[in-house]
């Protein structure tokens, strides 16, 4: 999804219940549905900081999600 194609499709989404919870340079970054178990978009990118020695809280949040839901089946 790209979400730089401008406000009306933004309030667009917003009506639809999607949130914008972050930004850079003006530019929504982070986009999350509330209620869901796990539906977060991002254009961030964890995994190309310099520092790779630990996981990144969003890496970490979703693959604990991720496992938390493998084993309920």
């Amino acid at each position: 999804m790209h979400v730089r194609s401008g406000p009306p499709v933004r309030r667009h989404l917003r009506d639809y219940g999607l949130r914008f919870t972050g930004q850079d340079d003006g530019h929504p970054r982070i986009a999350e549905l509330p209620g869901h178990r796990f539906f977060l978009s991002t254009l961030f990118q964890p995994e190309l900081a310099v520092d790779t020695s630990w996981p990144r809280p969003l890496v970490r949040a979703f693959a604990s999600a991720a496992v938390g839901r493998s084993t309920k089946t």
